[in-house]
């Protein structure tokens, strides 16, 4: 069993392609030819508009591909992706199908398994597509596969096209080109201890700490070796944007009058990513954390309000470095 790669139309045996989507290219008879009443010739008519969309559209767009899983010379399921213009890796994926006789037999799995281990072999990807909500075998499908739900309602990477009936899914693998980095302040990170009232950004907090200063530092310099990883500076990763967002006030807060702190945090951070940060937290029992960030956007007073609880909360805050820390090592080490 292998998988096919086609970047040209002349590359792929058609009639083997077409034998995967049969039962679909029938369905879509009554659609496209609506007063055609010989299912064959109908279905003649859909190919042949499959085949001049790939020929006059889909080819038409340089990095395109169909993928096709193979087995004794068989075509058992197929795909079609796109790549998202501007955006490394990333990819659109549709039309994926598995041959009528071949279903339940977990080949379009394998299909995708296999995909997924090509794309890796190039660095991080991340793959979307557009599935109706009302189909509950394709979204257990695709939640079985790694992917998750990402939008609703869908929006489509390529066009920005809105579905209200469709999920937006997203696949995400992203490979860290020095994970000995992480790994290392991971190990020191285990060398400090698990609660504290006195640790946090660079070691500031209500009471001098008396922890030697290269391990306190350790909170500060997996946000810099974060930021150093190509793969984690856009924050897309909740867990990252969560850490960069917690580091970011705490750091600031610390380091510059509550003027600054507000102008610095406030209004030069994205407030969607914060946002996103503080739902992470409330995900993950932060709550109180979460309300007292959101809290800063109301006014100075409440930005003083949060200077305060953060001053007298640093246990809290500790603890919460520490579970984000040992979650990312969880998910990408």
């Amino acid at each position: 069993m292998k998988l096919l790669e086609f970047y040209t139309l002349e590359s792929i045996d058609f009639p083997k392609l077409m034998d995967v989507y049969r039962e679909s290219n029938e369905d879509n008879v009554s659609f496209f030819y609506p007063e055609e009443t010989d299912l064959d010739k109908g279905r003649r008519l859909v190919e042949q508009r499959f085949y001049d969309y790939l020929k006059t559209d889909f080819y038409n767009k340089q990095g395109n591909r169909y993928y096709a899983l193979e087995d004794n010379g068989e075509w058992l399921s197929a795909i079609r992706i796109f790549p998202v213009e501007g955006k490394d890796n990333t990819f659109f994926a549709e039309a994926l199908e598995t041959a009528p006789a071949h279903r339940r037999k977990g080949y379009a799995r394998k299909l995708m398994e296999l995909l997924f281990e090509k794309l890796r072999k190039e660095g991080s990807f991340e793959i979307t597509d557009t599935v109706n909500k009302s189909n509950e075998a394709s979204l257990q499908f695709h939640l079985n596969c790694g992917f998750e739900k990402y939008k609703d309602p869908a929006c489509c990477i390529l066009n920005g096209k809105v579905d209200e009936k469709a999920y937006t899914m997203r696949y995400v693998e992203r490979i860290i080109k020095d994970k000995n980095r992480f790994v290392a302040i991971m190990a020191d990170l285990r060398k400090m201890p698990e609660k504290s009232n006195k640790i946090t950004a660079y070691g500031a907090g209500p009471d001098p700490y008396d922890f030697e200063e290269e391990a306190v530092d350790v909170l500060g310099e997996f946000a810099d070796v974060i930021f150093e990883e190509e793969v984690f500076r856009d924050l897309h990763q909740e867990v990252v944007n969560a850490y960069y967002q917690l580091y970011s006030i705490d750091f600031m807060r610390c380091h510059e009058g509550i003027s600054t702190f507000y102008e610095n945090f406030y209004k030069n951070n994205e407030k969607e990513d914060v946002l996103r940060a503080c739902k992470f937290f409330r995900d993950n029992n932060h709550e109180q954390l979460a309300d007292i960030i959101e809290m800063g956007y109301c006014d100075y007073d409440q930005m003083k309000a949060v200077n305060k609880w953060f001053y007298n909360n640093t246990g809290e805050i500790y603890t919460t470095y520490r579970e984000l820390m040992f979650l990312f090592e969880k998910m990408y080490l």
